[in-house]
């Protein structure tokens, strides 16, 4: 009887013994849970406000290329009204030296 006695204490003290390490291990989980949760977020949130640049800069960069094509249609313009300016002033240098 004593012997039986000693070997279901074992047996509860084993029990405690055990539970209590899965206990503290469960609350290790629950931690290391957490704070892959919060790690989560955060990058959902770094996501979200790089998402946001990246719009910003497209949007940039549209309005770059757009300023740049309206640029480019100014230069040519410009090149045309200079070559129409250059052959009026040779025209009529011509025609001034040949008046003379």
């Amino acid at each position: 009887a004593q012997r039986k006695k000693r070997r279901r204490e074992e047996r509860l003290r084993s029990l405690r013994e055990r539970t209590e390490r899965q206990r503290g291990e469960a609350c290790e989980m629950r931690t290391e849970a957490e704070r892959i949760r919060e790690e989560c977020l955060d990058l959902d949130r770094g996501e979200e406000e790089d998402d946001e640049e990246t719009v910003a800069l497209n949007m940039q960069i549209k309005s770059v290329l757009a300023k740049k094509k309206s640029l480019r249609s100014a230069l040519n313009e410009a090149r045309e009204m200079q070559q129409t300016a250059s052959s009026n002033r040779a025209m009529w240098e011509r025609r001034c030296v040949e008046g003379k």
